[in-house]
Protein backbone atom coordinates (compact mmCIF):
# COMPACT_ATOMS: atom_id res chain seq x y z
CA UNK A 1 0.00 0.00 0.00
CA UNK A 2 1.07 3.26 -1.18
CA UNK A 3 1.03 6.71 1.16
CA UNK A 4 -0.84 9.47 0.31
CA UNK A 5 0.15 12.93 0.22
CA UNK A 6 -1.84 13.60 3.24
CA UNK A 7 -0.18 11.20 5.29
CA UNK A 8 2.95 12.00 3.86
CA UNK A 9 2.28 15.48 5.28
CA UNK A 10 1.25 14.74 8.31
CA UNK A 11 4.35 12.15 8.85
CA UNK A 12 6.58 15.09 8.16
CA UNK A 13 4.99 17.77 10.98
CA UNK A 14 4.99 15.12 13.33
CA UNK A 15 8.94 14.52 12.47
CA UNK A 16 9.36 18.63 12.50
CA UNK A 17 7.59 18.66 15.84
CA UNK A 18 9.75 16.20 17.46
CA UNK A 19 12.48 17.58 15.92
CA UNK A 20 11.61 20.66 17.55
CA UNK A 21 10.68 19.36 21.24
CA UNK A 22 14.40 17.46 21.45
CA UNK A 23 15.82 20.56 20.50
CA UNK A 24 14.49 22.88 22.93
CA UNK A 25 14.19 20.07 25.58
CA UNK A 26 16.04 21.85 28.15
CA UNK A 27 14.20 24.82 27.86
CA UNK A 28 10.61 23.16 27.96
CA UNK A 29 11.89 21.55 31.08
CA UNK A 30 13.13 25.20 32.46
CA UNK A 31 9.88 26.72 31.84
CA UNK A 32 7.69 23.91 33.52
CA UNK A 33 10.22 24.35 36.39
CA UNK A 34 9.20 28.28 36.52
CA UNK A 35 6.09 27.86 36.22
CA UNK A 36 5.79 25.63 38.88
CA UNK A 37 7.82 27.90 41.34
CA UNK A 38 5.52 30.57 40.58
CA UNK A 39 2.28 28.67 41.08
CA UNK A 40 3.94 27.66 44.71
CA UNK A 41 5.08 31.25 45.63
CA UNK A 42 1.43 32.88 44.30
CA UNK A 43 -0.01 29.74 46.63
CA UNK A 44 2.42 30.57 49.76
CA UNK A 45 1.55 34.26 49.30
CA UNK A 46 -1.87 34.10 48.94
CA UNK A 47 -2.51 31.52 52.27
CA UNK A 48 0.78 30.98 54.32
CA UNK A 49 2.29 28.36 55.81
CA UNK A 50 1.95 28.45 59.95
CA UNK A 51 3.67 26.31 62.29
CA UNK A 52 3.15 25.55 65.89
CA UNK A 53 1.40 23.68 68.72
CA UNK A 54 -2.33 23.24 69.26
CA UNK A 55 -3.42 25.73 71.78
CA UNK A 56 -5.51 23.18 73.32
CA UNK A 57 -4.29 19.89 74.84
CA UNK A 58 -6.37 16.97 73.28
CA UNK A 59 -7.96 14.32 75.06
CA UNK A 60 -6.89 10.64 74.36
CA UNK A 61 -9.01 8.15 73.77
CA UNK A 62 -8.34 3.90 74.50
CA UNK A 63 -9.52 1.63 71.98
CA UNK A 64 -9.54 -2.36 71.57
CA UNK A 65 -9.94 -2.50 75.41
CA UNK A 66 -8.99 -6.56 75.95
CA UNK A 67 -12.59 -8.65 76.74
CA UNK A 68 -12.24 -9.12 80.55
CA UNK A 69 -9.99 -6.61 81.59
CA UNK A 70 -10.64 -2.92 83.04
CA UNK A 71 -8.32 0.59 83.28
CA UNK A 72 -7.06 0.97 86.63
CA UNK A 73 -7.97 4.61 88.23
CA UNK A 74 -9.53 6.89 85.90
CA UNK A 75 -7.81 7.92 82.65
CA UNK A 76 -7.68 11.44 81.61
CA UNK A 77 -4.16 11.93 79.39
CA UNK A 78 -3.98 14.97 77.17
CA UNK A 79 -1.45 15.38 74.56
CA UNK A 80 0.02 18.43 72.79
CA UNK A 81 0.64 18.24 69.12
CA UNK A 82 2.92 20.03 66.56
CA UNK A 83 1.36 20.79 63.56
CA UNK A 84 2.06 22.58 59.86
CA UNK A 85 -0.62 23.95 57.64
CA UNK A 86 -1.64 26.66 55.96
CA UNK A 87 -3.74 30.04 57.58
CA UNK A 88 -7.06 28.99 56.22
CA UNK A 89 -6.84 25.38 57.56
CA UNK A 90 -5.24 26.58 60.89
CA UNK A 91 -7.80 28.94 62.12
CA UNK A 92 -10.51 26.58 61.60
CA UNK A 93 -8.91 23.67 63.46
CA UNK A 94 -11.18 22.68 66.17
CA UNK A 95 -10.49 19.78 69.01
CA UNK A 96 -13.29 17.77 66.70
CA UNK A 97 -10.42 17.51 64.02
CA UNK A 98 -8.28 15.68 65.81
CA UNK A 99 -8.51 11.82 66.83
CA UNK A 100 -5.90 10.57 69.63
CA UNK A 101 -5.62 7.00 70.19
CA UNK A 102 -4.39 4.74 72.24
CA UNK A 103 -5.08 1.14 70.93
CA UNK A 104 -4.85 -1.21 73.85
CA UNK A 105 -5.40 -4.68 71.65
CA UNK A 106 -3.58 -7.45 72.79
CA UNK A 107 -2.72 -6.11 76.09
CA UNK A 108 -2.71 -8.36 79.72
CA UNK A 109 -3.12 -7.38 83.36
CA UNK A 110 0.10 -4.90 83.83
CA UNK A 111 1.37 -1.30 83.58
CA UNK A 112 1.84 -0.70 79.86
CA UNK A 113 3.27 2.61 77.70
CA UNK A 114 0.99 2.43 74.55
CA UNK A 115 2.00 4.43 71.35
CA UNK A 116 -0.41 7.55 70.56
CA UNK A 117 -1.87 7.45 66.98
CA UNK A 118 -2.80 11.43 65.78
CA UNK A 119 -5.46 11.66 63.04
CA UNK A 120 -6.18 15.25 61.66
CA UNK A 121 -9.74 15.36 59.77
CA UNK A 122 -8.33 18.05 57.66
CA UNK A 123 -6.27 18.94 54.64
CA UNK A 124 -3.42 19.98 54.48
CA UNK A 125 -2.13 19.11 57.84
CA UNK A 126 1.43 17.85 58.48
CA UNK A 127 2.06 16.40 62.04
CA UNK A 128 5.32 17.56 63.65
CA UNK A 129 5.38 16.66 66.68
CA UNK A 130 2.89 14.96 69.79
CA UNK A 131 3.74 14.82 73.19
CA UNK A 132 3.84 12.77 74.86
CA UNK A 133 3.95 9.61 72.34
CA UNK A 134 3.11 7.44 74.11
CA UNK A 135 0.34 7.19 77.82
CA UNK A 136 0.62 4.73 80.71
CA UNK A 137 -2.17 2.48 80.99
CA UNK A 138 -2.53 -0.17 84.07
CA UNK A 139 -4.57 -3.18 82.65
CA UNK A 140 -6.45 -5.67 84.98
CA UNK A 141 -8.79 -8.63 85.05
CA UNK A 142 -12.60 -7.69 85.26
CA UNK A 143 -14.47 -9.48 88.41
CA UNK A 144 -17.94 -9.51 90.13
CA UNK A 145 -19.14 -10.62 92.98
CA UNK A 146 -22.26 -11.06 95.05
CA UNK A 147 -21.64 -10.28 98.61
CA UNK A 148 -23.92 -9.97 101.43
CA UNK A 149 -24.57 -6.16 103.41
CA UNK A 150 -23.93 -6.40 107.03
CA UNK A 151 -24.73 -3.30 109.16
CA UNK A 152 -22.02 -2.97 112.59
CA UNK A 153 -23.61 -0.36 114.27
CA UNK A 154 -20.90 1.23 116.92
CA UNK A 155 -20.59 3.49 119.82
CA UNK A 156 -24.27 4.19 122.22
CA UNK A 157 -27.01 6.26 120.68
CA UNK A 158 -27.14 10.14 122.56
CA UNK A 159 -29.10 10.57 125.80
CA UNK A 160 -32.85 10.56 124.70
CA UNK A 161 -32.78 8.36 121.65
CA UNK A 162 -33.54 4.43 121.43
CA UNK A 163 -31.49 1.86 119.64
CA UNK A 164 -33.97 -0.27 117.49
CA UNK A 165 -33.28 -3.41 115.65
CA UNK A 166 -31.22 -2.55 112.27
CA UNK A 167 -32.88 -3.13 108.76
CA UNK A 168 -30.99 -3.99 105.47
CA UNK A 169 -32.63 -3.71 101.96
CA UNK A 170 -31.00 -5.16 100.04
CA UNK A 171 -29.54 -8.12 101.93
CA UNK A 172 -26.97 -8.56 99.09
CA UNK A 173 -24.70 -6.16 96.57
CA UNK A 174 -22.67 -6.74 93.60
CA UNK A 175 -19.67 -5.40 93.80
CA UNK A 176 -17.65 -4.97 90.56
CA UNK A 177 -14.02 -3.95 89.42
Amino acid sequence: ASLGAPDIARRSVVRAALRWVASNLPLVVLALLLALLAWLVATEESDPSRSGDYPQPIPVTLTNLPDGMIVVGEFSQRVQVGLRTTSSVWNSLALDDFEVTADLNGLGVGVHEVPVQVTVRKEPVRLLSVEPSEVVVELERYSERVVPVRVKIEGEPPLGYLRRAATLEPLEATVSG
